[in-house]
């Protein structure tokens, strides 16, 4: 059988440098996320973990510095009331979320049993309803009018259950000036009732998108020419402080060299609720939930190392896995093929080792078996005949083409050029096919070559 021809060698093409160090900068960039982690929506959460001008990182170390029982609170309000102490004080300050009802009733309950509770409005979504306690905070640009606020100053103890003795404020409390005289440098707003504010704010940088609606009494803290911006509800055995910003209290605000006493009114709201001995506890709870639920749980202070550290492992397997070694492959080839291209390949196979005894020894068998002259070709006159009368040879020379075959396949080694002449004289003794072609063209017709 000819020879087929030998396949054009594959040359290797130089792979494209820019995907490698596209792979590098990823990996570098992953990386440098476990030190620095860069902000990526436009809100962040300003929570006392928070180091940014926003955070209020600053007054959770200085009130663990003033205070000797102060920590954060992560578990869920409604979970973490039933163990909080009831001479401790909460402070809810700037929250990401809004309480919901189930949980402004479970804080009023803990705080009717004596619990106080600080609550601050977000700075830029000032809109914090308090449905329970009639108190809402609005935005100062809502065109509503102000409802009218009874401020209380200085109340007696002996004023009934909404005049509960306050402690007293330190450093900056300002005595109750006379009836009918306002505080310096405060003017009330359109609406109010005109007594002067327990609070003052001169030479404090207050800043406020905000203002304060109430529709029952409150002890009126201190108020702007926008509106009442801090009030005071005694709620049972406790009381509840509601502000109408939490700029105050951030590192921007507390860092203020012009206004150093941004400072000393942050000390004063919290010892409005915390006594000296007091538990003082910054709940996040609300900051961790108001986040959006993929960002806040792979990406917050806990999971974020793991999460990142599992995408670098995804990116050096990506690497690895799109990188290609060796000489391109060559394309696929059909899965079906012909019996032809079968045969040739294995002729191939054959002419490339010299040795044509295994098709040879093959053939014979197959031949053998096909004329039923047995396995040892046993000369048989009758069937001798019958195959004599169909190739047209003569019985002596059909046994001496078989006595040939069988010399040839009894050696060790057989040339390809003998063993495809003797291929061609055993295949004279095949009757022909019915519609065949000429002897030696047919499909069972072997080359001239193994």
């Amino acid at each position: 059988m000819a020879a087929a021809e030998p396949a054009a060698p594959l040359t290797r093409q130089p792979a494209p440098r820019w995907p490698v160090f596209v792979a590098l900068l990823a990996l570098a960039a992953s990386l440098a996320t476990q030190f620095w982690f860069p902000r990526l929506d436009s809100s962040p959460v300003n929570d006392t973990w928070n180091v940014d001008l926003g955070g209020r990182n600053a007054l959770f170390q200085f009130t663990q510095r003033r205070w000797p029982h102060v920590t954060r609170n992560i578990l869920p309000l409604t979970r973490s009331l039933e163990s909080l102490e009831t001479n401790s004080a909460l402070c809810l300050l700037g929250p990401a979320r809004p309480p919901s009802e189930s949980e402004w009733n479970a804080l009023l309950a803990w705080v009717s049993r004596g619990g106080n509770l600080l609550v601050a409005a977000p700075w830029a979504h000032p809109e914090l309803p308090i449905p329970q306690l009639g108190i809402s905070v609005v935005s100062s640009e809502a065109n509503a009018p102000l409802p009218k606020l009874s401020a209380v100053v200085n109340p007696s103890p002996n004023a009934g259950p909404q005049a509960q003795p306050v402690p007293p404020l330190q450093p900056v409390v300002v005595p109750a000036p006379p009836t009918g005289v306002a505080p310096e440098d405060s003017e009330p707003p359109p609406g109010s009732s005109g007594a002067p504010d327990l609070i003052r704010l001169t030479g404090i940088d207050w800043q406020s998108n905000g203002k304060i609606s109430a529709q029952t009494d409150a002890l009126v803290l201190f108020q702007t020419a926008e509106g009442v911006q801090g009030v005071e509800r005694q709620v049972g055995m406790g009381r509840v402080v509601v502000l109408a910003s939490d700029h105050l209290f951030s590192n921007r605000s507390l860092s203020n060299t012009k206004n150093p006493r941004n400072g000393v009114l942050s000390v004063q709201l919290l010892q409005r609720v915390a006594g000296p001995e007091s538990l003082l506890v910054f709940d996040e709870s609300l900051n961790a939930t108001g986040q959006p639920q993929v960002v806040g749980i792979l990406l917050n202070h806990w999971l974020r190392p793991v999460t990142l550290q599992v995408v670098t492992l995804l990116l050096v397997f990506a690497w690895a896995g799109a990188g290609r070694f060796g000489v391109p492959l060559p394309s696929p080839k059909p899965p079906r093929h012909s019996l032809v291209e079968h045969t040739d390949a294995l002729g191939n196979l054959h002419w490339r080792s010299g040795n044509g005894l295994a098709p040879l020894q093959a053939y014979f068998e197959r031949l053998l078996s096909d004329l039923r002259l047995g396995r040892d070709a046993e000369r048989l006159p009758r069937r001798i005949g019958q195959i004599a009368e169909s190739s047209g040879l003569t019985p002596e020379e059909i046994e001496r083409r078989i006595e040939l075959a069988r010399q040839a396949v009894s050696r060790r080694a057989v040339s390809a050029h003998d063993a495809g002449q003797v291929i061609e004289l055993l295949a004279k003794l095949r009757p022909p096919l019915q519609g065949a072609a000429a002897p030696g063209h047919g499909v069972n017709a072997p080359s001239s070559k193994v």
